[in-house]
């Protein structure tokens, strides 16, 4: 009598069936990059900041052809067959995928952000790999709002 009965949700996990999310983020269908995800590679000392409570990126000083990264792994027994980047301006993507046992990548298509990128050949995820989404700026303004990578069951 008197007692308040709380529960954490992991507490219940052998209990409680999966549902259509498979992770923060992960969906049966997409995969969601937050704006925060992306990463400047650089010799330089441009970092990615935000001025709108992380709502979008953008670099800290403009680098001619610097590129934002963000990567992302895929549950196993899905491919990838759409890539969306979504950004203040329509600058160049590239989508990739790597290998944690080796400095490889390898391109899996070319395209335009705020435009839906359709993998030519869809990549099934291979235990390891992951897919890494590149946008090139074009100027200091650009903002980078975030990604949606569209997955279907193998």
């Amino acid at each position: 009598i008197g007692s308040i009965l709380s529960y954490l949700s992991y507490d219940f996990t052998n209990v409680i069936t999966p549902t259509a999310n498979l992770y923060k983020g992960v969906t049966a269908t997409a995969i969601y990059i937050r704006s925060t995800n992306f990463h400047v590679t650089t010799s330089s000392s441009v970092i990615m900041y935000t001025r709108d409570n992380v709502g979008s990126v953008q670099p800290s000083s403009y680098v001619s052809r610097s590129k934002a990264f963000a990567t992302s792994f895929i549950p196993l027994g899905y491919r990838v067959t759409d890539v969306d980047v979504y950004a203040s301006q329509n600058r160049n993507i590239t989508v990739l995928t790597g290998r944690t046992i080796n400095d490889s990548t390898t391109s899996q298509g070319t395209g335009t952000a705020n435009t839906t990128l359709t993998l030519s050949s869809a990549w099934t995820s291979v235990e390891g790999d992951y897919i890494i989404i590149s946008y090139e700026f074009g100027a200091s303004t650009d903002e980078i709002y975030g990604a949606k990578i569209t997955i279907a069951a193998v």
